[in-house]
């Protein structure tokens, strides 16, 4: 249990992370080829939908990463105590409202 805290809630925290930043790049993608008919998008486009497309992905897969952080920290001293995934969602919503599921988020999005 100890070596695998977070592991559910990391491992289905890909899918809604990859899932938004590959729709949003390509959305991105789509609507500068759909303005610029014919021109060829440089780095510096593809460089700005990878970005804007991976902070989208952080802001909607943050708060199964901040659960799966808090089951991996809760054997250290002073920390609180979960039964599962579900209920570390419900004991962190508790505590700070929904704006807690996105505590420490900017930092995270340096990673963008």
């Amino acid at each position: 249990r100890g070596l695998f805290g977070g592991l559910g809630a990391s491992i289905a925290g890909i899918i809604p992370y990859a899932g938004t930043d590959m729709m949003v790049y390509q959305t991105l993608k789509d609507q500068y080829a759909d303005r610029n008919p014919g021109a060829d998008p440089g780095p510096l486009v593809f460089l700005g939908c990878g970005a804007v497309s991976s902070v989208c992905g952080q802001v909607v897969a943050y708060p199964l990463q901040l659960i799966r952080t808090r089951l991996q920290a809760q054997g250290m001293s002073g920390m609180p105590q979960y039964t599962g995934a579900l209920d570390c969602l419900r004991q962190t919503v508790a505590a700070g409202g929904v704006r807690a599921l996105y505590s420490g988020i900017g930092p995270n999005f340096s990673k963008a």
